[in-house]
């Protein structure tokens, strides 16, 4: 039996929902937690895994961010639970 458009496209569009809502939540986890260069500079990319996805423009922030990785961490399991850790890239 064929899938009406209409059924795809509502799917499609709840799943960017839920990942857009996700985004907003951990954005402000970061706003809350750590300085506001830094909130600025590192950006929340996705999930992968279990693991939180952030990258950093610069080896300098992400030296900051690791030494308040485990502070956010403990944030981010507050609100999900089934996080099992933090990663983070340097894109220049």
């Amino acid at each position: 039996m064929a899938t009406h458009i209409k059924d795809i496209l509502d799917g499609f569009i709840e799943s960017k929902k839920e990942a857009l809502e996700i985004a907003y939540k951990v954005s402000d986890i970061v706003k809350r937690n750590l300085s506001k260069e830094m909130s600025e500079n590192v950006c929340f990319t996705g999930i992968e895994q279990g693991y939180f996805l952030f990258f950093s423009p610069s080896s300098s922030f992400s030296y900051e961010f690791s030494l308040q990785r485990e502070k956010l961490l403990n944030e981010l399991k507050k609100e999900f639970r089934d996080i099992q850790g933090i990663k983070l890239q340097v894109r220049t």
